[in-house]
């Protein structure tokens, strides 16, 4: 069911006779760009519409496209910003042939910031490869009004499930509804429950055939652009039901931006009833094609009456017994309506107060006012509403989002400003997963909840790493938890990226550490897998979404995990990965150049006997020597442990050639002879 879909031959010139060759083209007859069909018969007259166009040659260069309308009431721009993804997939068609083609998708990241970077951090992560379109579905059950959408996504292949990343809020925009052809939006199954699936809607569909009750229900976050050929194949393969009889499967995703299609925006004026022509221009630098279509403003035969959280409403934090007063951002569809905020228990849906807390609520303003209850202290977890003061007080009138208020133990000082520095601290094994940061002062500036409670811990570091300017605080689960990378906010503990490593149904935990390793002038992460896992090291460039490095730093047939840091060890040769291995492993100390993962050398830091596993960390760099110390503990050493200090100048040259392998250390040390004991 839907209320959540659960969980897109030029002629030549003759040869003249009598002469010998061809007769050069003339300027006008240099190949340009080839357009496919532009076409949009109906926009509505109170919502713009989306219109891809699409470059259907290989262009000489890169494409500029722009776009005039002869009709003032109609203004036509070209969506500008945004990165593509191409999927490609495999099926068969209606008639059973097989295919391979691919579909690409302009992301909207300035209408959902969090969602287009979900969907980027998993197609970088590898996640899509391998996953299928489950669902070919027919949302008006087969009457006159066909439209069909193409439903994936799902890592079980049935529409459950998702990555091991946190579930993502919504992200509504007014302008931004189902009126458009080819639209992608996430399938989920109630409010806030976005994560890696997605729908696209049918294209070629007319104004009244289109989907629109399911506006400000699922976020839209990008419209195809390229491969309709490959869409319609796929909407038409044969199906039982709703699941294609023969799996309709990505092979592989790629995040790129697409300098060849384009996306035209029409906005009619308020009520504009009428006819415009739209003129599209495209020029890949050796000649322009234009192509010219006909729209018509009409009534919207959909209406939409809806109030949503316009953004995210961040956890909140306190102290015990004093009042936290927070404003909720509201949007009205309809201009100038008045909406009605609500707070309820999350423990039984959208019903009754929320225990342990009073709730105060200015619905002028949006600001709501809570004041635990005298001698509280712990996490309330409750739903705010919004909806249309006109609509019924029901639960699917309101646009919902779960927010958790965090009440630290008796304290007469509230949270401190949210400036400065900053110390941060991840909660211990055996307790809910819990992120606290504290202003120099040692007030709290936000304490959070992760990885939805996980009790297993949680390890911390902090640095820029989307290079604003700002300190990031940088969260991953230990033991027992998914390989889950998350970035919060410094300021407010909201999570503002995710990313995943390593296999999904890897449950070891991660090491982590952040820092420039490769000078980029901000910081990278680095990660390394946790007991379990093999010595698997990867690091992470979440400025530019990629990964840019990922090796094993010893045999992958061990399952101890491996511990990791950062530093530039000896003096101008630049950072170094420095990584050591959990249980069942020799004590060996190994060092890596953090551009390249060549090993630079490894050496032994006890009796090859001991097979506990150790932890490791880089010191400051001493006065005395030119490579800083590195300290080694027992593995599972309590937080603050010191550990014996190691100089790695006497055991390693940093001049001398070191094999490039990531196995293979310094002075014809092999790292797997150390680990296994020879």
């Amino acid at each position: 069911m839907l209320r959540r879909l659960f969980a897109a031959r030029t002629p030549t010139r003759p040869v003249r006779r009598g002469v010998l060759g061809f007769e050069p083209l003339e300027a006008r007859e240099v190949p340009a760009v080839t357009l496919g069909t532009i076409s949009q018969p109906q926009i509505p007259n109170d919502v713009p519409v989306l219109v891809p166009v699409n470059v259907t040659n290989t262009p000489a260069g890169a494409v500029t496209t722009t776009v005039t309308t002869d009709n003032a009431n109609v203004t036509a721009t070209i969506l500008t910003g945004g990165r593509s993804v191409r999927f490609d997939v495999s099926g068969v068609d209606a008639s059973g042939a097989p295919f391979n083609g691919s579909i690409t998708i302009r992301l909207f990241e300035d209408v959902a910031p969090l969602l287009t970077q979900r969907v980027i951090d998993l197609v970088t992560s590898g996640f899509y490869n391998g996953k299928i379109f489950h669902r070919v579905d027919d949302l008006f059950s087969g009457n006159a009004q066909e439209n069909i959408i193409i439903q994936g996504g799902s890592p079980n292949g049935d529409g459950s499930g998702g990555s091991p990343l946190p579930d993502l809020p919504d992200e509504y925009r007014a302008d931004v509804r189902f009126v458009s052809g080819g639209l992608v939006a996430a399938a989920n199954a109630t409010d806030d429950n976005n994560d890696s699936q997605f729908f696209i809607t049918d294209v070629n569909r007319p104004l009244a055939d289109q989907i629109q009750f399911l506006n400000f229900n699922h976020t839209i976050f990008g419209i195809v652009t390229d491969g309709f050929d490959t869409l319609q194949k796929m909407r038409n393969t044969p199906r039982s039901g709703s699941s294609p009889t023969t799996a309709l499967r990505i092979n592989s995703a790629a995040v790129f931006t697409d300098t060849k299609n384009a996306v035209v925006k029409l906005t009619p004026a308020a009520n504009f009833l009428g006819t415009a022509n739209v003129t599209v221009t495209s020029n890949d630098g050796t000649g322009p094609t234009t192509q010219t279509f006909a729209v018509q403003s009409v009534a919207n035969p959909g209406t939409t009456t809806k109030a949503f959280i316009t953004t995210p409403v961040p956890d909140q934090t306190t102290g015990a017994g004093t009042p936290v007063t927070f404003t909720v951002p509201v949007t009205s569809v309809v201009s100038g309506a008045a909406t009605t905020i609500a707070v309820r228990s999350n423990a039984a849906g959208f019903t009754g107060s929320p225990s342990n807390v009073t709730v105060s609520i200015n619905q002028a303003t949006g600001q709501i006012t809570l004041t635990p209850a005298a001698g509280f202290t712990g996490t309330i977890e409750f739903k705010i509403g919004v909806r249309m003061s006109s609509q019924a007080d029901q639960a699917d009138n309101y646009d919902t989002q779960v927010v958790r208020l965090t009440v630290t133990a008796a304290t007469t000082t509230p949270p401190g400003p949210n400036t400065g520095a900053f110390t941060v601290t991840g909660s211990a094994a055996g307790t809910p997963g819990t992120v606290t940061a504290r202003n120099a002062d040692g007030s709290v500036r936000f304490s959070v909840t992760v990885f939805g409670g996980f009790t297993g811990g949680v390890r911390v570091a902090t640095g820029d790493v989307n290079d604003d300017g700002v300190e990031d605080v940088v969260v991953v689960p230990g033991f027992g938890g998914a390989s889950v990378i998350n970035v919060l906010d410094s300021q407010t503990g909201q999570v503002i990226r995710t990313a995943s490593v390593f296999e999904t149904s890897f449950r070891g935990g991660l090491y982590v550490q952040v820092g420039d390793a490769q000078n980029l002038g901000y910081d990278q992460v680095l990660v390394g897998a946790g007991n379990s896992g093999g010595p698997r090291v990867t690091l992470l460039d979440f400025k530019q979404s990629k990964e840019l490095l990922n090796f094993f730093a010893g045999d992958d047939d061990l399952r101890g995990g491996v511990d990791v840091d950062l530093g530039d060890v000896f003096t101008g040769k630049g950072q170094m990965i420095v990584t050591s291995f959990g249980p069942g492993a020799g004590p060996a100390v190994s060092l890596f150049n953090a551009s390249t993962a060549a090993s630079v050398g490894t050496f032994l830091a006890g009796d090859t006997a001991d097979r506990a596993g150790i932890e490791i960390r880089v010191g400051d760099r001493p006065t005395t020597t030119a490579a800083r110390p590195i300290f080694v503990a027992p593995f599972g050493s309590p937080e603050g442990t010191v550990g014996q200090e190691f100089d790695p100048s006497d055991f390693i040259d940093p001049d001398k050639p070191a094999s490039s392998s990531a196995t293979s250390g310094d002075n014809g040390i092999d790292i797997n002879d150390l680990l296994n004991g020879n």
